[in-house]
């Protein structure tokens, strides 16, 4: 699906939950000196989190762990969409029972989890999870696809230090002579999330709905390039895969069904 036509079907979906949901009464958020429907008020930009038992438990989570972004009101924020998805598993303590591959890698110790986790080259990985020895790195998407450039003015330096030895490690040996341009200049956001698996004891997760199938082509090419064992610790993990679990799940606790059922409306129906 081109991207153009991703926008118009988000677009469209955006009018119908802002019709049934969010009895808006506010005007119109800017964004980049812009108005649009879609972007929140800045006073209002906690709306984008879903109020149905677990807004205050996830809004307190933001507080607490200091997280900022531009466009978090945006509704089609991929920051708000990670809260959403994962801040309720948080609060109930659900994630290794609702998440494929976790419950078979995690230890008996308790989950830790962050958002918004930065890392050592000051990059961010929007949803992090710890048990024992055990780490599982969460790049979300809804909108937009992965960026394709690192605009960082120190990229020799930075390639250096930080993704050089990672790449040469999971990488095939016929990859390597490419594999600074691939990194730095061609898919940039996709392999500062893979390098992660150089651990390990690291999985990385592509998080998004199902029509992003543009996005599943990107991270399947990206795994034809890896060496096997470390290919099989990058996954593609589907909003609806997750909501679905859930609603199918957890029918008797009133407030995880509340809150998916509007996930449900909010980032898949009426998209595909």
């Amino acid at each position: 699906m081109a991207m153009d036509e991703i926008d118009k079907k988000l677009t469209i979906s955006e009018g119908k939950f802002i019709k049934n949901r969010m009895n808006r009464s506010t005007g119109k958020g800017e964004y980049r000196k812009k108005y649009y429907f879609h972007v929140l008020p800045n006073n209002d930009a906690d709306k984008n989190i879903i109020d149905r038992g677990y807004q205050n438990d996830i809004l307190g989570l933001l507080k607490s762990e200091n997280i900022k972004h531009c466009g978090f009101a945006n509704l089609n924020s991929s920051q708000a969409m990670a809260l959403n998805l994962f801040g309720p598993l948080c609060v109930e303590n659900i994630l290794s029972t609702v998440i494929p591959y976790i419950q078979d890698q995690v230890q008996s110790e308790a989950l830790v989890y962050q958002f918004e986790k930065k890392e050592k080259d000051s990059s961010q990985i929007d949803f992090y999870v710890e048990s024992g020895n055990k780490k599982f790195y969460f790049e979300v998407k809804f909108s937009e696809g992965f960026e394709p450039k690192s605009h960082s003015k120190n990229n020799d330096e930075r390639w250096t230090l930080f993704y050089e030895g990672p790449m040469k490690m999971i990488l095939k040996d016929e990859m390597w002579p490419h594999a600074k341009e691939e990194f730095l200049n061609k898919k940039y956001q996709l392999w500062r999330n893979v390098r992660m698996i150089s651990d390990p004891d690291s999985f990385v997760y592509f998080v998004f709905p199902r029509f992003r199938r543009d996005l599943t082509v990107e991270v399947e090419a990206s795994k034809q390039l890896l060496l096997p064992s470390f290919a099989e610790k990058v996954k593609v993990l589907y909003v609806e895969d997750v909501c679905n679990t859930i609603l199918s799940k957890y029918l008797d606790n009133c407030k995880l069904m509340a809150h998916y059922t509007e996930f449900h409306e909010k980032y898949i129906s009426g998209i595909d």
